[in-house]
């Protein structure tokens, strides 16, 4: 059996093969120029009670996006701004073990819902406002009306996965 090799099927061929070595984020055949430019990236705001966490996450989103290219600035108005928001800290009981005879947390899920926003140099919305959330856990200290404030590795996994995941939106508009 003899293959014919036409100019429709080697058509074919090599766009089956840019598909699939296509990356999402960055074309092929060469770079797409920046859309956006550098990204001022102020402190997080924290509309909760909970303290502690704003710092933590503004940086954690500074060195992602600088670590993936994304020039960072602390007052140019021609840059992109990025807002982020913590919108709320909530405990609550986890896995339940039994304890003198009673059901008692053995850890707290925590979690964490961080509103963000990208608009650009000329205002124009290019990330709505979005909610994301992160968890983690803590190993319980008594009962959970005590428990007061997660972990500190709690805290990191949580910042890390929402700084992660900004970056990770940051990087789909460019």
């Amino acid at each position: 059996m003899k293959t014919m090799k036409t100019p429709i099927g080697i058509a074919a061929a090599i766009v089956l093969v840019l598909a699939i070595c296509s990356c999402g984020y960055r074309p092929l055949l060469g770079e797409r120029s920046d859309s956006i430019g550098p990204v001022k990236v102020p402190t997080a705001r924290n509309e909760t009670s909970y303290a502690g966490m704003s710092a933590q996450l503004t940086s954690a989103v500074r060195r992602g996006l600088a670590r993936s290219g994304v020039e960072t600035v602390s007052g140019n108005e021609r840059a992109a701004d990025l807002k982020l928001a913590i919108e709320s800290v909530t405990g609550a009981p986890g896995m339940l073990g039994v304890e003198s005879n009673r059901l008692t947390p053995r850890d707290i899920v925590w979690t964490v819902v961080l509103r963000v926003a990208l608009n650009g140099p000329n205002s124009a919305e290019l990330i709505e406002s979005t909610r994301i959330e992160a968890t983690a856990r803590s190993v319980a200290q008594g009962s959970v009306a005590s428990v007061e404030s997660l972990s500190e590795a709690a805290r990191e996994e949580i910042v890390g996965d929402l700084a992660q995941r900004v970056v990770l939106m940051v990087l789909e508009v460019r």
